[in-house]
């Protein structure tokens, strides 16, 4: 009789060598036995509290080579402010204007007060670009869901809603706090809420609107817990102008919230109230002692004109112009185009922050998602001026935000600056958060692949429900719904742990695992190995189970990407178990190129990506733990 096994074949004996590895990796060693780690200079235990070491454990770097990893954020006392708007679909009703494209499409009607009102309609809001997640309505819950995660994720303390302009958005607010609630109950550290609920002076009863929000919200028990509070007071604190409205308040509202004082950019610093300020036109910005600390605010750009318009309008932007830009430069006091999507005036006013003398406690950005300004004549933003070197009343103006370097929103746009913003202020929050060098230990076990509940691993949580069907309505209510149904898995957590040969992988999702057979996009491992020489697509290295895993056993892809391209070919098979929500896998160190188990891996998991070789996808599709170009930072741990 034959032969059948020839151990001098070497194909064989590769099988039997892969079979050995496969059998090992699915027995692991008694079930995930954990050994003892080596102690590392500036290394810590994660928190216990899963959520927090997520959160602390992030990492990224953007386009421009700029990054950031650990850090102790969440045990901070430094606390961070966002100035977030809320009126999004209930003022643009005549159609949707983006001043980004009408500059290259139609520049004419764009600066002409009589243009077409169907191109460019005067007396209309008009976007300075496109947001990522489209031109949304702010009760859209797909959108404020993916608003707080990516808050979250930033570190953001609190949101300031933007209420200083007549309307009060309950709507939108009881919308968002539903949204803050449902995750506050998982267990995250979400933004806490205030508003600026600040009037101008032609509002005779700007005092009823303060009442009317309070009696409509703060009186609600349901909403107790997503209050900002004062320190000293445990009230929640509402911002207004206290000379002009503080008086007429009905005795229930002075007696249950804690005012604070709005400073607006042009006045004259410290008062003898706690104040806040939204936006600084000072260089370098002031800094306001409150009951909180010390403040100071940090905005994208400042329109120090009055308004955005005089920079980019042809007929304005010939003349000098107080204005600075996202390209800012603070040195040569010049504008420069060629880094507003760098962020040099941002990173610049962070910079204050930093090299404070007296020590900063609290910063307020300015700020997240404005998008929209009123196309108006000049002389309707600048009534105090007579004689501009140009006819005021037919020259067309735009006051908070004009164009995508005239503009401070940290929301992503579509094209555009993307996500650049979103990850500097990002870096630069953990870094006033947390200064030290902080790296956090893995775990040293070997896996059992049919065990499905690991003890003994490093665990990173998602946002369970963010995976969500969307189907919403455009904020011009034109009957235009925005569609999204690529939420397959709803990725819950992450474990991982590593031993001196493989590196362990589990991945839980809220329900059942669901593989589409036809796609590439099944729940993708993105790995990114540090100090690798290997080629990458946007920092990764490694991209696995692009093989759809049909079997409940069996083994997937580990490919290594090609030289700035998505395209990427395998280098080895990593074995896998998937039951019920969970799939586990066993990934050979010697496939990631690691000759040792002393290693730094950033990764994420993502499922439902439409087009996984555009990166602005992961904040979009399916579900991306953690979300957009975020990763989670693993260390190994070993003998």
């Amino acid at each position: 009789m034959k032969n059948f096994l020839n151990y001098n074949n070497p194909k064989t004996f590769r099988s039997l060598l892969f079979l050995s590895s496969f059998l090992f990796c699915l027995a692991g060693c008694k079930g995930g036995e954990k050994k003892p780690s080596v102690v590392k200079e500036n290394y810590f235990e994660a928190s216990e509290d899963a959520k927090l070491a997520t959160i602390n454990s992030l990492s990224s770097t953007d386009v421009y080579g700029r990054s950031f990893g650990e850090g102790d954020v969440t045990s901070s006392d430094r606390k961070v402010g966002m100035f977030y708007f809320i009126w999004h679909g209930e003022h643009v009703q005549n159609g949707i204007f983006n001043v980004t494209e009408l500059k290259k499409t139609n520049p004419e009607a764009l600066w002409d007060i009589n243009a077409d009102p169907t191109i460019s309609r005067t007396s209309d809001f008009h976007y300075f670009s496109e947001p990522l997640y489209g031109y949304y309505c702010s009760d859209d819950p797909w959108v404020i869901t993916r608003h707080v995660e990516l808050l979250t994720m930033m570190g953001v303390d609190y949101i300031s809603f933007d209420l200083t302009n007549f309307a009060l958005y309950e709507k939108n607010s009881a919308a968002i706090f539903d949204v803050l609630l449902k995750y506050q109950a998982q267990g995250w550290k979400i933004p806490l809420v205030t508003s600026i609920l600040n009037g101008t002076s032609v509002e005779a009863n700007h005092d009823q609107r303060i009442a009317s929000y309070y009696n409509t919200f703060y009186k609600d028990p349901k909403y107790d817990s997503l209050w900002l509070r004062d320190p000293e007071t445990n009230k929640p604190i509402i911002t207004i102008s206290i000379d002009q409205y503080y008086d007429k308040l009905p005795l229930e509202v002075r007696q249950n919230i804690k005012f604070y004082n709005t400073i607006w950019p042009y006045d004259e610093g410290q008062t003898t109230y706690d104040d806040l300020s939204w936006l600084d036109w000072e260089y370098p910005q002031t800094e306001y002692i409150n009951s909180k600390g010390t403040l100071m605010n940090v905005s994208v750009a400042q329109h120090c004109d009055g308004s955005f318009g005089t920079s980019v309008n042809p007929e304005m932007n010939k003349y000098p112009s107080k204005n600075r830009g996202r390209g800012y430069n603070y040195e040569t006091k010049k504008n420069e185009s060629e880094n507003a999507f760098k962020g040099t005036n941002l990173e610049t006013q962070w910079s204050n922050v930093f090299n404070s003398e007296r020590g900063i406690d609290e910063v307020f950005v300015t700020g997240w998602n404005e998008w929209i300004a009123y196309k108006l004549p000049y002389a309707s933003l600048h009534p105090g001026v007579d004689n501009p070197p140009y006819d005021k009343n037919t020259t067309v103006d735009f006051c908070d935000t004009c164009d995508e370097e005239y503009s401070r929103d940290l929301e992503m746009t579509k094209g555009g600056y993307g996500d650049n913003f979103y990850l500097q202020n990002t870096r630069l929050t953990r870094k006033f958060k947390s200064s030290n060098i902080v790296k956090y230990f893995g775990s040293y076990a070997t896996q059992n692949l049919r065990n499905y509940d690991w003890q003994n691993a490093r665990t990173y949580e998602d946002f369970v429900g963010d995976a969500m069907e969307r189907n919403f309505a455009r904020a011009d209510k034109s009957g235009v719904f925005y569609t999204n149904n690529t939420n397959r898995n709803d990725i819950a957590s992450t474990k991982v742990s590593n031993d001196k040969n493989n590196l362990y992988i589990q991945i839980q999702t809220k329900d059942n695992i669901v593989i589409d057979e036809t796609t590439n996009n099944n729940l993708n491992l993105l790995l990114s190995v540090d100090g690798s020489n290997a080629a990458d697509w946007n920092g990764y290295n490694f991209i696995l189970n692009t093989e759809p895993m049909t079997a409940p056993e069996g083994t997937t892809d580990i490919s290594a990407f090609k030289p700035n391209s998505f395209e990427h070919e395998e280098v080895g098979r990593a074995t896998y178990v998937r039951n019920g929500n969970t799939i586990s896998l066993c990934i050979p160190l010697t496939s990631l190129g690691l000759t040792s188990d002393d290693f730094t891996i950033d990764f994420k998991v993502a499922d439902g990506i439409s087009d996984p070789s555009d990166i602005m996808n992961y904040y979009i599709d399916g579900d991306s733990a953690p979300i957009g170009r975020l990763n989670y930072r693993y260390n190994s741990t070993h003998r």
